[in-house]
């Protein structure tokens, strides 16, 4: 599935009518970005009606990352959300302890062990980072094996794309599930041979009231 990566509310609504963006997914840094309270940004994506927003609790301790779940879920008690933790033992009890309440994203995921981790806490996604792996490593990802543990108890998230071959090896490479800013979202249909192509329809198409002259 395809969603946009965004807090950005007017963004939000222009992918969304696209008509493939399935939903919305944000973090603590885009959530920053917008002026306006959380509860406030949250209520309004939701507005959007997307089929799933996917928003980060904040916390370093248990009781920390449930007091902001109970907190968003006091002002959108049945929305459907889908609460992303990052890989720590913390988040990992909170994943456990509520898996047949909710549904949890871990993020940031680097590793097939913490894939593994991901998978026997119940939560329905992992999410990697893939322009941020590129440059810490050097190399790509290892999806392949990611994907062998999540065994399809998992969708693997492909985020932090910053330009279109990124996106092509997310595609190809067999991510479940992509998150792109609006900008790339915009480039998907990008292609210079079928701008020429269209160009040429668009030239050879008989004008409104006209007829053709000679054979295709």
């Amino acid at each position: 599935m395809l969603y946009v990566d965004t807090a950005n509310v007017d963004e939000a609504r222009q992918a969304l009518s696209l008509g493939i963006v399935q939903g919305i997914t944000t973090n603590p840094t885009l959530m920053r970005r917008n002026p306006e309270p959380e509860l406030t940004v949250i209520e309004k994506l939701l507005a959007l009606e997307p089929a799933q927003l996917f928003v980060q609790l904040r916390g370093n301790t248990r009781e920390e990352l449930e007091a902001h779940r109970s907190t968003i879920r006091e002002a959108v008690p049945s929305a459907p959300i889908v609460f992303k933790l990052v890989p720590t033992w913390e988040a990992i009890k909170l994943s456990v302890a509520w898996r047949d309440q909710e549904t949890f994203l871990i993020t940031a995921v680097n590793s097939v062990e913490q894939t593994y981790a991901a998978r026997e806490a119940g939560a329905r996604y992992v999410a990697l980072y893939l322009h941020r792996y590129r440059l810490r490593h050097g190399t790509w990802p290892p999806l392949s094996e990611i994907r062998a543990v999540a065994q399809g108890h998992l969708r693997v998230m492909i985020a932090s794309c910053h330009d279109m071959a990124e996106v092509r090896w997310a595609l190809v490479n067999g991510a479940d599930d992509v998150t792109l800013p609006l900008s790339l979202l915009q480039q998907l249909l990008a292609n210079r041979d079928s701008a020429e192509d269209i160009a040429r329809f668009n030239r050879d198409s008989p004008k409104a009231g006209r007829q053709p002259t000679g054979p295709e």
